[in-house]
């Protein structure tokens, strides 16, 4: 609600003739403020005549505009204020004027309901507008809202299929922005999935990218080439494992998607949805044959991707698989798989399945060297009493177990978690006993199970 003096206030500057009603950002001006208030009931009239007066006091209404180029008639359109739209139009206001990034007030329009579009369309507004920056149309601005509405379509006639400067068609942003039913009616309307951007992108990976299954559905029975490479070598599948959309994913492989396609880089859909953390579209991949031994950029196995990112189901089951996973397999930065984790249950896993527990890398690091720097305690326990060397020392800060977990403990609280020397001290003495062949229970054992989740 207005209060007497705050409309007297802006009397005052209005009349004052040196500010402006519409500076500012984002439709975060003073004209833009005092129009949304005449939507509200207990300020609409006040509201109203405080925005004619506003517009009386500025000699070109088309000379005020904000720091994005929007002027007093895409304010009006943004808040779908049609009175104040025919009072601007009265005065002179450009139906065709555009902002820094060409958007005219109808392309604005069918952003924000194409129903108000219409009413613009009646007083004159082109309907074949384009953003002289990308060269998009009203559909395409319709398409990244999710409001792309047929009556509007038939009326104006724009090709559904018009691409942007960088090729982007109606479809393509429906696809981007994530609207699953809205891309496949465009395509039930005659839209095309044989374009492709100027990075080479398709519907396909468009579609794999935000997950949209009807979308994705559609496009494979209107047919496209599953496998088409971007410009960076990314297939849809690339993307999907991304996303991690197992519906998808399943997708794109039941239609014969390449399930070995190496990027430049090496890297391979598994390697991709595992460095992304998509465990369960790792498991699909591994279910449906995925090379558990094809390295990775920087020559990395997936059994060192799964370790690294803590992904124990997935460790799991590549350690179960028939054909092999190494696991002392070393990449470009001399680490084992057991080298890059700390998480407890795989650190168990590793061991059962034989990794070298005292195995150093190019700087004489050991596994346990690496779990006592990061904090890792319940996984340093596990690798003492598997017989890591707490004597093992590196060749880059000459520090060895032992004094690195004194050097951490003196960082005290403002450090990162430590492991401190008792606990060394406990795993030395639970591992003599369990050579004497007398430890008690209450050990780890178990307590790091990995159960498979319920499909």
């Amino acid at each position: 609600m207005f209060d007497e003096i705050d409309v007297k206030i802006v009397d005052i500057l209005i009349n004052s003739h040196r500010c402006r009603i519409n500076q500012g950002d984002d439709f975060k001006t003073a004209f833009s403020f005092v129009l949304n208030k005449t939507k509200q009931a207990d300020s609409k009239d006040k509201a109203k005549n405080l925005a004619i007066r506003m517009v009386d006091s500025i000699p070109d209404v088309n000379a005020d505009r904000d720091n994005t180029g929007m002027t007093l008639l895409h304010v009006a359109c943004h808040h779908q204020t049609l009175w104040m739209v025919d009072y601007l139009l009265a005065r002179g206001a450009n139906l065709e004027s555009q902002a820094q990034n060409g958007v005219t007030p109808f392309l604005l329009a069918c952003q924000n309901d194409p129903a108000f579009a219409l009413e613009l369309l009646t007083r004159g507004a082109n309907p074949k507008a384009k953003t002289h920056k990308s060269n998009a149309t009203a559909l395409h601005a319709m398409a990244a809202q999710g409001r792309f509405d047929p009556a509007l379509y038939h009326k104006i006639g724009l090709d559904i299929n018009a691409q942007s400067l960088k090729g982007f068609t109606p479809l393509a942003i429906a696809l981007l922005s994530g609207h699953d039913d809205l891309a496949v009616s465009m395509m039930d309307m005659g839209a095309h999935v044989s374009w492709k951007t100027d990075r080479n992108l398709t519907a396909a990976h468009f579609a794999a990218r935000k997950g949209l299954c009807a979308a994705m559905e559609r496009i494979l029975e209107l047919g496209i080439d599953i496998d088409a490479t971007d410009t960076k070598g990314w297939t849809s599948l690339h993307e999907a494992c991304t996303s991690g959309n197992i519906p998808v994913v399943m997708q794109l492989l039941d239609a014969g998607a390449d399930i070995e396609r190496p990027l430049p880089s090496g890297d391979r859909p598994l390697h991709i949805a595992l460095s992304s953390g998509n465990e369960d579209v790792a498991l699909l991949l591994l279910s449906r044959g995925a090379h558990v031994t094809a390295r990775a950029s920087k020559n990395r196995h997936p059994l060192h991707l799964a370790a690294d990112f803590a992904l124990p189901r997935a460790v799991k089951q590549i350690l179960n698989t028939t054909n092999g996973a190494d696991v002392d397999a070393v990449d470009d930065e001399s680490w084992t798989p057991l080298c890059c984790t700390g998480h407890p249950g795989i650190v168990e896993m590793l061991l059962a399945a034989g990794a070298d527990v005292n195995y150093g890398d190019k700087n004489g690091w050991t596994p346990l060297q690496g779990t006592v720097f990061h904090g890792d305690e319940e996984a340093s326990v596990l690798l003492i009493e598997a017989g890591a060397s707490v004597e093992a020392r590196t060749t880059d800060d000459g520090l060895s177990v032992k004094e690195r977990a004194v050097d951490m403990w003196s960082w005290g609280e403002e450090g990162r978690k430590v492991v401190r020397p008792r606990v060394l001290q406990m795993a030395v003495k639970r591992r003599e006993e369990r050579m004497r062949g007398d430890a008690g229970e209450g050990g780890l054992g178990g307590r790091y199970e990995i159960v498979d989740r319920e499909d």
